[in-house]
């Protein structure tokens, strides 16, 4: 059976807390795992777009941690050069995660997985004392279209729900949902919170973690394949959040 994983490096898991460059690392490591949920060629191409960027932003920087993420950084790019062959650039992939006129296809999938998972968190995802998918379908708008957008969206995305979810809570509550260069930049700083909520649901969709006392079947949890972390010594807290948001854009 395959395994999922969603890969830091080791000594990045035992550390209690990240600073600015490892917050970074982080981010370049994870994106992909959005971007690319169950594409392992396409991850890493994308993961060899944002070292490269990364790599620049370090020219200059001086210091321990700074030095250690640019030699892993290095180190990891050796060999790496054929990614960037027949791939886009990251301008393009960086699009794909902004809130336009017309939404993403990637950003709307992200938002709707991370919606799928909160309301099977919810109330609305309970039915005969089971957690189930069909109960509630959260949000308005571009998010949520029809059932078979969902089924299609879920398939791809479900690797990383437990993003998806942590990324939905990320963002202000406001109705009218605003997603910008900003809000990728300011993720980018808070990653150890980022994933410890990303922690919080995977948790729950592993069946580690029960709401209510109420569980996910055993047999659909097999059926996520939710690509999960190692074992993390994070300290940051989770900014998971129980509500279920209602965006409507434009208004």
């Amino acid at each position: 059976m395959k395994k999922w994983r969603t890969n830091l490096p080791k000594w990045l898991r035992e550390k209690r807390d990240w600073d600015e460059w490892q917050s970074r690392l982080c981010f370049a490591t994870i994106l992909p795992r959005l971007l690319a949920p169950n594409r392992r060629r396409r991850r890493s191409q994308i993961t060899t777009l944002h070292y490269l960027v990364l790599l620049e932003r370090l020219a200059g920087e001086k210091g321990r941690s700074a030095s250690a993420v640019r030699e892993l950084v290095i180190k990891r790019l050796k060999g790496r050069l054929m990614d960037l062959v027949h791939t886009a650039r990251i301008g393009w992939y960086r699009e794909q995660l902004l809130l336009t006129a017309k939404a993403s296809t990637y950003l709307s999938s992200i938002l709707m997985t991370g919606l799928i998972v909160k309301a099977l968190e919810s109330r609305h995802g309970v039915r005969n004392d089971w957690r189930v998918l069909d109960q509630h379908r959260g949000g308005r708008g571009f998010i949520i279209r029809d059932e078979e957008e969902l089924e299609e969206v879920w398939r791809k995305w479900k690797h990383a729900a437990h993003l998806c979810a942590a990324f939905v809570d990320y963002l202000p509550r406001q109705p009218a949902l605003q997603i910008d260069d900003k809000t990728w930049r300011m993720l980018e700083d808070n990653m150890a919170n980022f994933v410890t909520t990303a922690l919080h649901y995977q948790r729950f969709l592993t069946g580690e973690r029960i709401m209510d006392g109420v569980s996910i079947p055993s047999a659909t949890i097999r059926l996520f394949e939710i690509a999960k972390f190692e074992k993390l010594n994070l300290s940051a807290r989770s900014f998971a959040k129980s509500d279920l948001p209602v965006w409507v854009v434009g208004q």
